[in-house]
């Protein structure tokens, strides 16, 4: 082995400790909203960041093992998927399509896992979420200061998706119409609980490549890292009648 692999297998690990140190932060802030309390941009700041960065080492792995080398960033592409390489949904498409082996989508858990990643809506939709401010929502307050084209924030995007599940567990709204603080903190705390559970299984879904679905030798070595992750499975979050 070279000087040069061998620094690159120390960076894999590098960037996975560090991925789940942002991812954790990111995670606990949003556990942290509570109702009347809305920090999203720190949320986003940090979800989108960790998400790109363990989307990438995953596709970067997947294709170490089909190449037999560490590839270059044309040989990744994801900068030719639009946004350069910014746009979380299409590296989610590049992972289902680049680090799924036929053994693993067979697999019962493994198909479960590609299932959720492409086609639950609750995930899709808080990915879209997440990847539009990576892309550039993040500049939002400059863009205005600047007098760019003002777009609807982030902050925007996600109460609307919470007002939705937030008629989930009341479709009338009659919470919403009466002054019960306290109901609407606890139906409030389930829609931010959902939202976690969504990300954190989608996470999950994308850790158990480097365990069970035997993503490289490497990956599995670096697993440790994702300790926390990859054993996360959420049922409730799995329901399509509560993604729509």
């Amino acid at each position: 082995m070279t000087e040069t692999e061998t620094l690159k297998r120390f960076a894999v690990t590098q960037e996975l400790d560090l991925t789940k140190q942002i991812l954790d932060e990111g995670l606990n802030s949003l556990d942290r909203i509570n109702f009347g309390k809305d920090h999203y941009y720190v949320v986003f700041l940090l979800i989108a960041n960790g998400l790109e960065r363990l989307l990438k080492i995953t596709i970067i792995l997947g294709l170490f093992e089909k190449l037999g080398h560490f590839p270059t960033e044309a040989e990744c592409n994801w900068r030719k998927k639009g946004a350069r390489g910014h746009n979380l949904e299409t590296l989610v498409d590049q992972v289902t399509e680049t680090c799924y082996s036929p053994k693993w989508k067979a697999n019962k858990r493994g198909k479960t896992d590609f299932d959720y990643l492409i086609g639950n809506k609750l995930f899709r939709k808080v990915l879209k979420v997440v990847s539009d401010f990576g892309v550039g929502l993040r500049y939002a307050n400059l863009n205005i200061i600047l007098g760019k084209e003002s777009v609807r924030g982030p902050e925007q995007v996600w109460q609307k998706m919470e007002l939705d599940l937030f008629m989930i567990f009341d479709p009338d709204m009659v919470t919403l119409s009466r002054p019960e603080p306290e109901k609407s903190r606890d139906i409030y705390s389930k829609v931010i609980q959902l939202l976690s559970d969504s990300l954190r299984h989608g996470i999950g879904s994308i850790a158990r490549l480097y365990t069970m679905g035997e993503l490289s030798p490497l990956a599995r070595q670096a697993s440790p890292l994702l300790s926390g992750y990859y054993q996360f499975i959420k049922d409730s979050v799995l329901s399509e009648d509560r993604s729509s």
